[in-house]
């Protein structure tokens, strides 16, 4: 038995190191690959857990169907819950799964498409 059978998540506080930066968030979570993170606005950081199969199964049915209607309609880009956004109060989080315009997705820079994408989700 793990932690993580348990709890939803792990909640860390860094407030001896200070808030971190984006830049800095975002290579913390990639010092960390083994591990998925979320960030609110006040800094919180938050680990979260594997899914279980059900969710998976359900949550990659989200992001076929998501992939399907883009494909159809050929309309802007669909991410995975792997996907970490920026949003505005700077919080971060990953959703089951998200959809932006393409409009959206081509007024980020490249840095932005690499990194926490800074765009609200459409869907």
């Amino acid at each position: 038995m793990t932690i993580f059978d348990v709890m939803d998540s792990v909640t860390l506080s860094l407030r001896a190191l200070g808030t971190f930066s984006d830049d800095e968030f975002y290579r913390f979570c990639l010092d960390n690959p083994n591990l998925k993170f979320e960030r609110t606005a006040d800094g919180q950081i938050s680990i979260i857990p594997n899914t279980g199969g059900i969710t998976g199964k359900l949550n990659a049915e989200i992001t076929f169907q998501l992939m399907s209607w883009k494909k159809k309609y050929r309309l802007g880009q669909v991410f995975d819950s792997s996907t970490a956004f920026r949003l505005p109060d700077s919080s971060v989080f990953s959703p089951y799964a998200a959809w932006i315009s393409e409009a959206r997705w081509d007024a980020l820079s490249d840095k932005e498409k690499n990194n926490f994408h800074r765009s609200v989700p459409t869907l």
